[in-house]
């Protein structure tokens, strides 16, 4: 792919980036001189879009109907029950009348898929926003396209343990100007949560904001004697807010992943999501605007995540609620 002068980069918009990272006319990761991370991507990225692809090779139609589109996601809903497995305790949310932000701990890259197989089957005529890690975007291109025709729509961010690579890397001048690409996606994810929310559509967010054993940093952030950060709920709630966004639910959703399991997808292994009590909008507007005893941090972010703890309780993983002391 092009790589662009860090010049070019300051004199472009944020959509202009991901309209241009939509076209697959530049790679920001090798323009940066982030080749590792782009070679990291191959194989998981393969994997992917050969699965995409094949549930449309196996769906046998090629006219863009919204039959055909059923039959995609029926066979990508039965191909993603046999590569990734879950057993889900609950049920999800299906009032189609009503927004959804679904969140969840993260443990791995292998929930993802997983829910993939939730919007395909429970939510087969909605839209679906997910925020992408830079280096999975870039790897995703090829079927951005396929998935917007099914309902999933993805967008770039660029998460603090992927910062954490990137300087490894990249120049002074490169790292100054992706301090600016990132406030920038983060942006443009939250307008898009926005306009999702308003359209009825299925938002899913890790309030960890990256991948973590954990659902809480520390005991202190369970006990509420530290605010949770990153505070994800409560930006996203505040953004929902102002947009007088009513119609919504923000849904908790506990995660076991598999004995022995990688950060990776961990393909062909079962995890065990369990879904528990949503906050509705209504109630989500009032928990953000009480604070926590210590006064800092907004008691949305500590609720959500102790519902989803919850869950995690259910499921008989009480030992990743916080890290051991």
């Amino acid at each position: 792919m092009r790589r662009l002068p860090v010049q070019d980069v300051m004199d472009m918009t944020t959509v202009d980036l991901i309209d241009g990272l939509r076209a697959r006319d530049f790679s920001l990761l090798e323009s940066a001189g982030c080749h590792r991370l782009r070679r990291e991507m191959h194989i998981p990225g393969f994997l992917c879009r050969f699965t995409v692809n094949t549930a449309f090779a196996l769906s046998g139609g090629k006219r863009k109907t919204l039959r055909s589109y059923n039959k995609v996601r029926q066979k990508l809903s039965k191909l993603l029950d046999k590569v990734t497995p879950a057993e889900i305790n609950g049920n999800f949310p299906t009032d189609a009348d009503r927004a959804l932000v679904i969140g969840f701990n993260h443990p791995s890259l292998g929930e993802i898929g997983r829910f993939v197989g939730v919007c395909m089957r429970d939510y087969g005529r909605r839209k679906h926003l997910f925020p992408v890690n830079l280096p999975w975007y870039e790897a995703l291109m090829p079927i951005v396209g396929r998935l917007e025709e099914i309902g999933i729509y993805i967008t770039p961010i660029i998460t603090p343990s992927a910062y954490e690579k990137i300087k490894a890397y990249a120049s002074d001048e490169w790292l100054e100007q992706l301090d600016a690409v990132r406030t920038g996606f983060s942006n443009h994810y939250m307008k898009l949560c926005v306009k999702f929310a308003e359209e009825g559509g299925v938002i899913w967010v890790a309030p960890s904001a990256t991948r973590r054993r954990t659902v809480f940093n520390s005991a202190d952030e369970c006990s509420m004697k530290v605010a949770c950060m990153p505070q994800t709920m409560s930006l996203l709630a505040t953004a929902l807010v102002r947009a007088k966004v009513t119609e919504c639910d923000f849904v908790p959703v506990g995660i076991q992943p598999p004995n022995g399991f990688k950060p990776g997808l961990n393909l062909f292994k079962t995890y065990r999501l369990s879904v528990g009590e949503s906050i509705p909008m209504s109630e989500a507007s009032d928990l953000l605007r009480e604070r926590l005893p210590s006064g800092r941090g907004r008691r949305l972010d500590h609720e959500f995540l102790s519902r989803i703890a919850k869950q995690v309780s259910v499921l008989g993983s009480s030992d990743i609620i916080y890290p051991a002391s």
